[in-house]
């Protein structure tokens, strides 16, 4: 069986003002190390999602959505 890989991830506007809010957060709260961390994490899952779309787990209230584990304090939802 073909793997399916995806060229491109297209993230929404909420997605993309909820990455940059982490990001502020961070820059207030933690250190430069702790920022590079999460954003290797992020890119990493997104990565992989690439190659892998099912890897995660499936939601349990709403169809055709599934949950990446970014770090213990953070998630990825994504359809």
């Amino acid at each position: 069986m073909a793997e399916e890989v995806i060229e491109d991830i297209l993230w929404t506007n909420s997605a993309k003002a909820s990455f940059n809010r982490i990001v502020e957060y961070l820059n207030q709260a933690w250190t430069e190390r702790e920022i590079e961390k999460f954003i290797t994490q992020t890119t990493e899952l997104i990565s992989n999602l690439k190659r892998q779309p099912e890897m995660c787990r499936p939601s349990a209230k709403r169809k055709n959505v599934r949950i990446g584990i970014i770090n213990k304090r953070t998630q990825l939802v994504y359809h």
